[in-house]
């Protein structure tokens, strides 16, 4: 994924209100005490990465497609 920009910062401006309520629920818990959400203010706070790692934004069970039945 890291290989192609492109797909990373679609990918974000699908996801990016989930990380932000994430992050920010790690510093303060009362959501009433965040600021405004935004694309522009979640570009200025974060730098985006690509890791091997799975973050549930969902909140679906998670189901291995690869799993033999």
């Amino acid at each position: 994924m890291a290989e192609f920009p492109e797909e990373v910062r679609r990918w974000v401006k699908a996801n990016w209100r989930g990380l932000f309520e994430s992050e920010l629920e790690g510093w303060y818990t009362d959501p009433t005490q965040w600021p405004k959400l935004t694309l522009k203010r979640f570009d200025e706070w974060f730098e985006v990465e690509c890791h091997g790692v799975m973050i549930d934004t969902l909140g679906t069970p998670i189901e291995d497609d690869e799993a033999q039945d």
